[in-house]
C-alpha cells in the first residue's frame, strides 16, 4: 500500500513555516509516506471570520490536491 501526503500550513505569520515543514517532510520519509514537497502557506491575512478569502490559495490547494495524487504512478 502507497501513502501520500500533501502539506497545506497555517501559521500567524511568514516565518515559522519552513521550520515545521522541515519536520514533517523528516517524519514522513521515516514512516515512509510518500509526501509531495511543494506546500501551501496560509497566513491568518488569507481569512475572514474562519472562511479562506483569497483565491489564490484555493487554487494552490487544487493544485496541491492534484499534484500529490500524480505521485502515486
Amino acid at each position: 500500500m502507497i501513502f501520500l501526503a500533501g502539506f497545506i500550513f497555517k501559521s500567524g505569520s511568514n516565518i515559522s513555516f519552513l521550520q515545521v515543514q522541515g519536520q514533517l517532510q523528516a517524519l514522513m520519509n521515516y514512516v515512509r509516506i510518500i509526501s509531495n514537497p511543494r506546500a501551501v502557506y496560509v497566513t491568518d491575512e488569507d481569512f475572514d471570520r474562519m472562511r479562506l478569502r483569497n483565491v489564490n490559495i484555493e487554487n494552490e490547494i487544487k493544485r496541491l490536491v492534484d499534484e500529490t495524487i500524480k505521485l502515486k504512478s
